[in-house]
């Protein structure tokens, strides 16, 4: 904060030594205009010194003194910029013609002759009231502070980079600029040529030091592209022109003075496309890019296409010196924004549009200027038929190139509703959900990368929109996108509002997932409950009343494959893995009992792994399955069955060393099919297939819970 409140100080020193020197200036009270063979009156000050004698419309063709004789008045504008002259010889004639009218205002009196005849004596006062100083005075000095106040405050906060150096420079040079322009462009008649000569030389100094340190800006930020070398030499080819304007070495094509800012402009325009083409991948530094192009090329390309370029062709100019700075010091306040990186994501909405809105109005200006000089139409008809013009094809170019380019990496919700909502119903429990929920998001956005965080309370962008994290639903956890559209763009307020929508669609379908699921639970429930009152009653009956053991013993095994349903149908109870692998090594033992094969049975890594219900009959039928088809078609003299899982997953390996005897040309039977299906149900993948001398079946499946994670739950 010392330094802003230093460079405010300096600057304000500035201003006040400016108007001491604007004040120290002969005063006659008058605003005067070329017009026809003279000056015309617009305004006199009432308590001016030719307040008694000349009034508004009054025509001054000559000035006359006993000393100096008499001087024409035709020809001569008073406030004008000497730097609109194209050439150095129409400059130096405009400095002698100054020099002219000055020697009348440093008489105690001259006399002023008029268009009817009359000859009134006027007599300058030796200074200029500071309220009589005009508008345009005060304008410059404010466009000046805001430029180098907004450059000063940039390169406060971020003093160690050399974008922000170069930022500070060019704010320095727009402030001196018109800290110069001030003093000769509020000049009431004429100004000492000297002095007037010295502020032109100064003011085209800080304008080169605006523009190189401008060009410079656009080599260093966001990447360095140039290494300090060609820095210097910017300062060098700086110094050159200054001098060149001086010492008149040579000439320019068009404009002695102005052709020279076009160059800088056009090589502005190439270091700019050096720099977008270096932050291809990079969207951070091209949404910084996109605010430098607004301020860069809009302010200073309008600048160019209604002042200068029509001061090099010599044609009048569009708007005054004034309005031209106002604009310009728009740039400054885009740069800063840019250089500081501020709300960059909120520039993918109205990017195209400003853009759009800036070629708009120069087609107007360039159709209109095209008709009158081409065609010589009156201007007023000429403004009415470039609009006609523009409207009838620059607006339907337009809205095609909007709909086109500006829309395109911006995804609309509607265009995946029927896949997330699909996809949410579908879901199997809170996993899949949140599994479900990372693919719609990766389909909608094609972010770089995603990240499992912890979850955000509303989805919310991260470093400017380089990141959007977002919450999954029902889950603790939350995503975080790396840039969107595979790199090209930053995720923006528009990708919140759709996530937000995402988010509500997704709430609403959980509740109806929910409900769904709940109205199953309670279906699965009454089954239940009539297969264990009424079809299990019946079968215990048939138990106990059976005639003889062999019935008996049917009548158990269906009273067991009863209960195993039942349990199949309760989604709430869980077992533990270790548990029932034990019951069906002790099972197959009892099956293998009566033949001559050796069983080898191995488990890894389980313990502490628990599955519902529904996992752990579909695991049992599959080895029971498996180790029939291993009796029935290989007769083997070894079987050896692997389980090996982890808090994830579930590998089973059913071995034997027989051969598969199928008749040839005998499909596979329903087995391996209903084998696959249980697989499947139980989301992982089956493959039998012959391997050496014998035979395997491989299942792999995905594991919901551990017994720790249901002691949470």
């Amino acid at each position: 904060m010392s330094l802003i409140a230093a460079g405010s100080a300096l600057a304000l020193a500035l201003v006040v030594l400016a108007v001491l020197l604007a004040v120290r200036q002969p005063w006659l009270g008058l605003q005067l205009r070329m017009e026809g063979p003279g000056l015309r009156v617009t305004a006199v000050a009432q308590s001016g010194p030719a307040a008694q004698q000349l009034v508004p419309g009054d025509l001054i063709v000559a000035l006359e003194d006993p000393a100096l004789g008499r001087l024409h008045a035709a020809g001569f504008e008073p406030a004008l910029e000497p730097h609109v002259l194209a050439s150095y010889q129409a400059y130096d004639a405009r400095l002698q013609r100054e020099g002219e009218f000055w020697a009348y205002l440093q008489q105690p009196h001259f006399t002023a002759l008029l268009d009817n005849g009359s000859a009134l004596s006027l007599a300058p006062r030796a200074e200029t009231p500071v309220r009589a100083l005009p508008a345009p005075f005060w304008l410059f000095h404010l466009f000046g502070m805001v430029a180098w106040l907004t450059g000063l405050g940039v390169w406060a906060f971020r003093r160690g980079q050399p974008a922000t150096r170069l930022f500070l420079l060019s704010g320095l040079g727009f402030f001196l600029a018109t800290w110069s322009n001030s003093l000769y462009l509020s000049r009431e008649l004429a100004i000492d040529p000297a002095l007037l000569a010295a502020l032109g030389q100064f003011n085209h100094g800080a304008l080169y030091l605006m523009l190189g340190s401008l060009l410079g800006l656009l080599l260093y930020f966001p990447r360095r592209l140039v290494r300090r070398a060609p820095a210097y030499i910017l300062c060098v080819l700086g110094l050159v022109l200054v001098l060149n304007d001086h010492q008149r070495w040579w000439g320019w094509p068009l404009h002695d003075f102005y052709f020279p800012i076009l160059l800088m402009y056009f090589a502005g325009v190439l270091a700019a496309s050096w720099q977008w083409r270096a932050a291809r991948g990079r969207p951070l530094d091209r949404a910084a890019l996109r605010w430098m192009f607004l301020s860069v090329f809009i302010s200073t390309g309008m600048s160019l296409m209604v002042y200068f370029v029509p001061a090099m062709l010599q044609r009048q100019l569009l708007i005054s010196q004034t309005a031209m700075v106002g604009f310009a010091v728009t740039l400054y306040l885009g740069l800063a924004l840019g250089i500081l990186r501020y709300r960059l994501f909120d520039l993918e909405r109205w990017w195209f549009g400003a853009w759009l809105w800036f070629f708009g109005g120069l087609a107007v200006l360039l159709v209109d200027a095209a008709v009158v000089f081409v065609f010589g139409i009156q201007p007023v008809a000429a403004l009415g038929v470039s609009v006609i013009a523009v409207g009838w094809v620059y607006f339907p170019v337009r809205q095609w190139f909007w709909s086109t380019f500006a829309a395109s990496g911006q995804e609309q919700l509607e265009d995946h509703l029927p896949t997330l909502v699909g996809g949410l119903l579908a879901a199997n429990g809170s996993a899949d959900m949140a599994h479900r929920w990372c693919r719609v998001l990766k389909n909608i956005f094609h972010p770089l990368d995603v990240r499992w965080v912890a979850a955000p309370s509303a989805p919310c962008l991260v470093e400017q929109g380089a990141r959007m994290q977002v919450p999954v639903p029902g889950s603790d956890q939350g995503l975080e996108l790396v840039y969107s559209q595979r790199g090209a763009r930053l995720f923006g307020r528009r990708d919140l509002d759709m996530v937000r929508a995402m988010l509500t669609v997704t709430e609403q379908a959980e509740k109806a997932r929910t409900a769904r699921e709940a109205g199953a639970r309670e279906e699965r429930r009454r089954i239940m409950r009539d297969l264990h009152d009424d079809v299990g009653a019946r079968l215990l009956s048939l138990v106990l009343g059976a005639p003889d053991e062999k019935q008996a013993d049917r009548a158990r095994a269906a009273l067991r494959a009863l209960r195993e349903s039942i349990f199949a149908l309760d989604d709430e109870v869980r077992v533990e893995l270790l548990d029932c692998l034990d019951q069906w090594q002790l099972e197959v033992e009892q099956r293998l009992h009566s033949v001559p094969t050796v069983l080898e049975w191995h488990c890894e890594g389980v313990p502490g792994v628990s599955l519902c219900a529904r996992q752990a009959i579909n695991l049992k039928r599959i080895i029971h399955e498996a180790v029939s088809n291993a009796l029935h078609h290989a007769h083997p003299s070894r079987l050896v069955i692997t389980a090996t899982a982890d808090q994830h997953s579930l590998r089973l390996r059913v071995n034997n060393d027989g051969a598969e005897r199928r008749p040839a040309g005998q499909l596979p039977g329903r087995g391996l099919h209903n084998m696959r299906t249980r697989a499947m149900e139980l989301g992982g993948s089956l493959h039998a297939e012959a391997q050496g001398d014998g035979y395997q079946v491989r299942l792999s499946m995905p594991l919901g819970q551990t017994r720790e994670q249901d002691d949470d739950a």
